[in-house]
């Protein structure tokens, strides 16, 4: 149960102004003494109290000014008496005229005591103050406001003279344990907090709970934690620490303002499905999901829908492979965070397949035709094309699909071998016109091949049709299932010493090869024995086809689904920092290893971003690490919890009194100045007529 956070009432034998002497430790630190006056609270010096009566002074000095004129009697002057003059000079400064500089000297002395606005009630106890900080990724979306909190609680320290400590929950971005800093002065946690920035991995609570353990000595009297709204296993135990050893005050979110995490996408035939979670589910709320392209220009926006009762919404991204495929990141948008980005890869990408039209297509009987069946299969999951090789390699292919009924010249051939070794993968298909080939380029072929093809089910074989055997486990086609109906009636065969484990990726069960590859350069060729329509087999018509067909597209260049089946270590090549940002890896980074990607592990050593190289790259995210989002669960009794929003914020004073002082300067120069304007030069009118004296005198 949460105790609400309750205000005492003030007595009415409270003084307007109170001083508050500080402790001991804070008397010899520092001479500021600490004042209230209403609801305004300030710091001075003792010597501060000097400048009241300076302004005193400055106002009697001012109305001492000008001096008053001595009386002297010249007799000759009594001509003059009868003169009026049309300028007249005022015997002392006007009373309105003292009041811009004596309010400019006020404002200044005021701006000296650093005074703020609307001061919160003292902090409980007399010992140190504990902020403890969620500085994970969570904290990301507000972090400014969290920052201006931490300020208004060291000043309120201050005010109090006590000293501080701090403990972030999340692990140091140097790869070092979390750690109590502290018992430190006011400076030095306004410099701590002030370089404090949110992390892009999650609140480590299990390790700041244990870092409490090393308190010995000056142990906290008042606890605020600025948490990030959101539980975790070590929550609860860590506030029940927290309380046994001071009065604990919990911050937190309202829950539309808590972070929101968004998971990488589920891609299908023609859409991207991406799935937001939020902690809370009270209210309905829309948010929008932005992907942009490699140089950060938007390319989409769709919005999800959040259901009243709902903690979890998705929405769909619906391009064409060209647009969709240029897609580098997805955002929530005006919500910067690591937990709100996710980053992708070639996995995220329908990858461009070609196949060479045949020689002679018989498009009136798709039933025999070979690239109908490479379409039915492929078509679904990646962006097919179909044409002369010429054409088809102007374009950025991933695969590129030779059938058996394809003619292919030997200026193409030498295109397709320049183009294999520059990174492409080449799936070619048997069938009569490869097995009647007396002279077989071999540089098109995984090895040599026999010539002529060989028949299963005959009296040569028994009259048994070749069986699939169980894929082996280092072959791209494990896990694969095979259905027991396929059978293979013909295949070609390669020449005897030529088969090897290394390049064979299926067999059949009597130990003859099926699919067989090898590295060609940077890219790779891969060979089907058999024909891609039903002419030699039925494995076309199987749905055994369509995931083999996908395996191979999968192991081209680029792709990095399969890195997991190998051992790997990939260097960092961009992280990402708290805010979703791309940074430099840090000096605490580490390679992304398989076991790192097998356990999900986001941290100081493996941030989330890329990793690998510019050609090819992996994607290491941290809201798959997520499992659960939900608030901070009940608090232990005698625990206050308060939102960031409650409660009129304090302001300083100092800047505004400043700027006052400035602007009744200014008012008084521009009275001088207009006063100034008044007075002319040298009269140039004509002069007046000589006065007549009466009675002939």
């Amino acid at each position: 149960m949460s105790t609400p956070l309750t205000h005492p009432a003030p007595s009415r034998l409270r003084p307007a102004f109170t001083l508050a002497a500080g402790t001991a430790a804070a008397a010899t630190s520092t001479a500021a003494q600490a004042y209230t006056l209403g609801p305004i609270a300030g710091t001075f010096a003792p010597w501060m109290l000097l400048a009241v009566p300076a302004v005193v002074g400055l106002w009697w000095l001012m109305k001492s000014i000008p001096l008053k004129p001595l009386r002297q009697a010249f007799p000759g002057i009594s001509l003059l008496f009868k003169l009026e003059s049309e300028e007249k000079t005022p015997k002392r400064i006007p009373w309105w005229q003292y009041i811009p500089i004596t309010l400019a000297s006020a404002a200044l002395v005021g701006a000296l005591t650093k005074p703020e606005w609307n001061p919160q009630p003292p902090l409980p106890g007399q010992g140190p103050v504990m902020l403890v900080i969620d500085n994970g990724w969570a904290a990301a979306r507000h972090w400014q406001s969290r920052s201006e909190q931490m300020q208004q609680l060291i000043n309120r320290a201050e005010r109090e003279g006590r000293s501080l400590m701090i403990l972030p929950t999340a692990a140091p971005d140097d790869g070092s344990p979390i750690k109590v800093l502290g018992p430190v002065t006011a400076q030095e946690a306004r410099q701590i907090t002030l370089q404090m920035k949110p992390l892009p991995w999650a609140a480590d609570r299990q390790s700041a709970l244990e870092s409490l353990n090393e308190i010995h000595e000056q142990k906290p009297s008042a606890i605020i934690w600025l948490s990030n709204g959101l539980s975790d296993q070590a929550a609860l135990p860590l506030s029940q620490k927290l309380k046994d050893l001071g009065q604990l005050t919990v911050l937190e979110d309202t829950p539309t303002e808590a972070a929101r995490l968004l998971l990488p996408p589920e891609t299908s035939a023609d859409k991207m499905t991406v799935t937001v979670k939020r902690s809370h589910s009270q209210t309905e709320e829309i948010v929008q999901i932005t992907a942009v392209d490699e140089s950060g220009k938007p390319i989409d926006q769709v919005a999800a829908t959040f259901k009243p009762g709902s903690q979890e919404t998705q929405a769909t991204f619906n391009l064409p492979p060209e647009i969709s495929n240029e897609m580098a990141r997805l955002t929530i948008a005006d919500e910067q965070t690591a937990g709100a980005t996710v980053l992708l890869d070639e996995r995220w990408r329908r990858r461009p397949v070609g196949v060479i039209a045949n020689a002679q297509s018989n498009a009136a009987q798709p039933l025999l035709n070979e690239s109908d069946y490479i379409d039915q299969a492929l078509n679904p999951y990646v962006d097919l094309h179909q044409g002369p090789i010429d054409e088809l390699l102007k374009r950025k292919l991933a695969v590129l699909v030779m059938t058996d009924a394809a003619a292919v010249g030997k200026t193409q051939a030498q295109k397709i071998d320049q183009w294999v070794q520059e990174g492409g993968t080449l799936l070619r298909f048997a069938g009569p016109r490869l097995a009647a080939q007396e002279i077989l380029d071999s540089s098109l072929l995984p090895l040599k091949l026999r010539q002529g093809s060989r028949t299963l089910g005959g009296s040569v074989s028994g009259g048994k049709e070749g069986k699939l055997a169980p894929f082996a486990s280092t072959s791209p086609f494990a896990g694969i299932t095979l259905a027991d109906h396929i059978t293979i009636k013909q295949e070609v065969l390669p020449q005897p010493g030529a088969d090897h484990d290394d390049n064979t990726w299926a067999r059949l069960q009597d130990g003859t090869p099926l699919v067989t590859a090898k590295k060609h350069g940077k890219g790779q060729i891969i060979l089907f024995h058999t024909t891609a329509d039903p002419s030699w087999s039925n494995l076309a018509l199987s749905g055994t086809f369509v995931e083999m067909m996908r395996a191979v597209v999968a192991s081209s260049q680029g792709v990095a689904s399969k890195l997991e089946n190998n051992d790997v270590s990939l260097p960092a090549l961009k992280i990402l920092d708290g805010y979703g940002r791309f940074s430099s890896p840090g000096a605490a980074t580490r390679p992304l290893t398989t076991e790192a990607m097998a356990q999900n592990r986001v941290g100081p050593q493996h941030p989330p971003g890329y990793y690998g190289n510019e050609s090819q790259r992996q994607a290491h995210n941290l809201s798959p690490t997520i499992t659960a989002l939900q608030p901070l669960p009940a608090m232990p009794d005698g625990v206050l919890r308060k939102t960031y929003e409650i409660g009129q914020k304090e302001r300083d004073l100092t800047g505004p009194l400043l700027g006052g002082a400035l602007g009744f300067l200014l008012l008084d120069l521009l009275i001088v100045l207009y006063q100034r304007r008044g007075h002319r030069g040298p009269d140039k009118r004509p002069p007046r007529p000589a006065m007549k004296l009466e009675n002939g005198s």
